[in-house]
């Protein structure tokens, strides 16, 4: 066994509406300013719609959660709000298959820990049965796939 047995994502990666939601947000195709607009994206998108047509449903009902609890908003941002619905329509169809009968949750990607135990599956588990390791569990510690890096100090000519 080694680490390709779990890291390896050769197939299509389904990724979570908290990831897809984030992403949009970084990347500033939802408007963070947005007060609960995560919140009410996840609450639209999870569990998830027997089809498309009932997550763009549930999408829409985000303009109206605008329109009572903040008319202000509602008001100033509307394009913002509107962009944000439609970003997150097309993530529903990023994690909307009921045709196949799957989710996000139905493939974890193992190779991190935010959606699924990740690394923890095994590591601090599984005991070496064999060569120099033979009886050491495998360590769990996070540097040992994370490392810091801390920025290089320049020591000028002074």
């Amino acid at each position: 066994m080694d680490c390709m047995d779990c890291h390896n994502r050769a197939t299509h990666i389904f990724s979570s509406p908290d990831a897809l939601i984030d992403e949009a947000m970084v990347q500033g195709r939802i408007d963070k300013t947005l007060p609960f607009i995560k919140r009410e994206g996840l609450s639209a998108l999870n569990p998830p719609a027997a089809n498309l047509e009932q997550a763009g449903a549930r999408i829409d009902k985000i303009r109206d959660f605008y329109r009572s609890s903040y008319p202000k908003v509602y008001q100033e941002k509307g394009t913002a709000i509107d962009k944000a619905i439609a970003e997150l329509k097309d993530i529903a169809r990023l994690t909307t298959f009921p045709d196949m009968r799957v989710t996000w949750k139905s493939y974890f990607d193992n190779a991190g820990h935010t959606e699924s135990p990740g690394c923890f599956r095994c590591h601090g588990k599984l005991v070496a049965k064999a060569g120099g390791e033979k009886g050491k569990t495998i360590v769990a510690e996070c540097n040992s796939c994370h490392y810091l890096q801390l920025p290089q100090v320049s020591k000028g000519a002074g």
